[in-house]
């Protein structure tokens, strides 16, 4: 198993457990559970089809494609078109309740991968993307969020 795809569990619930829920981010807009909620987002995002149409244009998605399957990180304040300016309030009471939601959208992500291991998900940024490139940018988005409150993630 790749490093990015064992990272998407324990690991990741581990870090994000570390940072104190009144953390104050190093740029953005977003607090710990927004976060917590936003990432777990991204996994059913990777996990399910159809749920936000395409919105890169055909010609740059080569290039996007590229982008999330490399190494390269997410730059600080990248803007997102399709959440809104300010963040949503979060959607559960408590930061654990939002945790578990992320634990149980991360295994259910490996497990339709390894029931479907050539599944394919469209990305509405980076188009179609397997396994290996939807854990790759997964793993590239939560270090991008653990970055906003100081932590790195040790390789």
């Amino acid at each position: 198993m790749s490093k990015q795809k064992s990272f998407l569990g324990e690991p990741l619930l581990d870090y994000l457990s570390k940072i104190p829920e009144d953390a104050t981010p190093l740029w953005g807009k977003m607090n710990v559970h927004q976060v917590v909620e936003h990432l777990a987002d991204a996994v059913k995002l990777a996990t399910k089809n159809n749920i936000i149409p395409l919105i890169t244009p055909i010609e740059n998605l080569e290039r996007m494609n590229a982008f999330a399957k490399s190494d390269r990180p997410l730059r600080q304040n990248t803007i997102n078109p399709i959440m809104p300016e300010n963040p949503a309030p979060t959607r559960k009471k408590t930061i654990q309740e939002s945790l578990e939601v992320l634990k149980q959208s991360l295994e259910k992500f490996h497990e339709n991968y390894a029931l479907n291991p050539e599944m394919s998900v469209m990305n509405p940024f980076f188009g179609d993307l397997d396994y290996e490139g939807q854990s790759n940018l997964l793993y590239k988005h939560c270090l991008h969020h653990l970055a906003q409150f100081g932590l790195t993630v040790e390789e």
